[in-house]
């Protein structure tokens, strides 16, 4: 998250660059853990609709993530600050 500079001056948080981190870092987790199960362990066949579904859930997964953590963290901050 450190490459996306998503903390902004004042502490306040930028969704959008929290949103794609945290998309990227869910698809990466998923792809890794699906090469780790498929191609080093061979516990399941490739399956191709896996590899597109771990895609799109991680990628929903990640954005929504990404959205919620940035609206808590905000509240969180108004809460503390008493703004």
């Amino acid at each position: 998250m450190l490459v996306f500079k998503v903390k902004a001056a004042g502490g306040d948080v930028g969704t959008g660059r929290l949103m794609v981190a945290l998309t990227l870092s869910t698809v990466a987790v998923g792809l890794a853990s699906y090469y780790v199960t498929v191609y080093m362990l061979a516990l399941l066949p490739r399956n191709p609709m896996f590899e597109i579904s771990i895609l799109i859930a991680g990628t929903l997964s990640g954005a929504v993530a990404g959205y919620l953590a940035a609206t808590i963290w905000r509240k969180l901050l108004q809460h503390i600050m008493g703004v």
